[in-house]
């Protein structure tokens, strides 16, 4: 019995033994798998470096580009001399450039005031408090149409001061017919994504500042059967995606929306673009008859003269191609292209982003799978960025947004879907 004992202890020994041996082997392998990253990872930052400095070499003998950069330098060198009109002018600007928030031009602004026109006083007085006096030209001309209580079909541009336009006219509505919450919901606020709508929430939060129990509601971003019990307790403005809007329409009972005074479609085109006709279409039909409709584009085609000729009656037209001084893009932003072979053009956009790493960038990519690839393939060699694509949860796109317009520097990658109708200030 005891040779026996020994024998099996020793075979127990025996086996530890390999184990051992076996997990070293294993963390061994594990540490040269990680030792070739690192130098993978090294090797390519040093073919990054001299990838780099010809592109730079390529960039500065484009004649575009060293033009601009002339231009720059002189402008940062040489103090500009005006005369005395065009001081008085510029100081006159800077002082209403500080008065006015972030999301406005000032070159779009027309010489109408807010207090011209027959808005309540709480109104007046939250515009105040966000330090909007004057009108843009795009609110100049459509809030008198929405104040009559005429249907719009609005054509207008990225910045361009409509959605606070459309607002304003929404609340008077609410104020002016002494909608209580126990009449359901008064305006709805049809949006593409998310981010547009946390907007728009953000600026209704400001301009009900003064106003009493008025209850908003934005859809998407919590569960349905929350959003249904505050639905049942009475919403006057709800701003909803069309597939959640339509599933609250259709399903939730206790949605009280026959009293609606007003419905707002805005980013119409994109609406359209990504596939929610059908769910406009029948909300169009499941909606009281008898209300006001805006309808907001960024460009006017048939699909959208379709949608017009449905949900409008009788409606005002207020376009681009009405106002000479208007464009399909802001007549202060300067283009031009590249044409690089397919292998260069990460090199070549790294390259431009490092050097232009004091400026505050956007860079538009076709699918979130890009932004996300891009942004990992960023990070690997030193250069982190921002991210916005449709694969995040709601809350870290709602965060990246709102990190990106408080930065004074840093590089936001994102598709066009992601940030279509968003203000972000101070882009380079």
């Amino acid at each position: 019995m005891i040779i026996t004992q020994d024998c099996q202890d020793d075979s127990i020994i025996i086996k530890k033994i390999q184990k051992i041996q076996i997990v070293n082997e294993t963390h061994n392998v594990e540490i040269q798998q990680r030792d070739q990253q690192q130098q993978f990872v090294q090797e390519q930052k040093e073919v990054f470096k001299q990838e780099e400095g010809q592109i730079q070499n390529e960039l500065q003998a484009s004649n575009g580009l060293q033009q601009q950069e002339d231009k720059l330098k002189a402008v940062a060198e040489q103090p500009k001399e005006y005369s005395q009109q065009e001081e008085n002018l510029r100081t006159l600007n800077l002082q209403q450039l500080e008065k006015q928030p972030k999301y406005m031009n000032i070159a779009n602004f027309s010489d109408k005031c807010f207090h011209d026109i027959s808005l309540c006083e709480t109104t007046l007085k939250a515009l105040e408090k966000m330090n909007v006096t004057k009108m843009t030209n795009i609110q100049a001309r459509i809030i008198p149409h929405l104040l009559k209580g005429r249907d719009v079909l609005g054509v207008a541009n990225a910045g361009s001061g409509k959605t606070l336009g459309y607002l304003i006219s929404a609340l008077e509505l609410l104020y002016k017919n002494k909608f209580y919450q126990k009449n359901g919901t008064g305006i709805i606020i049809v949006t593409p994504t998310g981010k547009l709508a946390q907007q728009i929430f953000d600026f209704v939060k400001d301009l009900l500042f003064y106003h009493e129990n008025t209850r908003v509601l934005i859809t998407g971003s919590t569960d349905i059967k929350e959003e249904a019990i505050k639905l049942k307790e009475g919403v006057k403005i709800l701003i909803a995606a069309p597939d959640r809007l339509k599933y609250h329409l259709q399903n939730t009972k206790e949605f009280i929306y026959h009293n609606l005074l007003c419905l707002i479609i805005d980013e119409a085109d994109q609406l359209l673009k990504h596939g929610y006709e059908v769910e406009i279409y029948e909300i169009l039909k499941l909606l009281p008859r008898e209300r006001q409709t805006l309808l907001f584009s960024t460009t006017r085609n048939k699909s959208i003269d379709d949608l017009a000729r449905i949900s409008l009656n009788q409606p005002a037209y207020i376009g681009n191609d009405d106002d000479m001084n208007q464009g399909a893009t802001n007549s202060d932003l300067k283009q031009g292209y590249l044409i690089v072979e397919p292998d260069r053009k990460f090199l070549l956009l790294y390259s431009f982003l490092q050097l232009n790493l004091e400026k505050k960038i956007m860079v538009f990519m076709q699918s979130s799978n890009s932004v996300k690839f891009h942004a990992e393939l960023l990070y690997l060699v030193d250069m982190p960025v921002f991210d916005i694509h449709g694969k995040q949860k709601q809350s870290i796109r709602t965060n990246t947004y709102y990190n990106f317009c408080d930065a004074e520097k840093g590089v936001l990658l994102c598709t066009d879907v992601a940030v279509r109708g968003l203000d972000i200030p101070d882009v380079n």
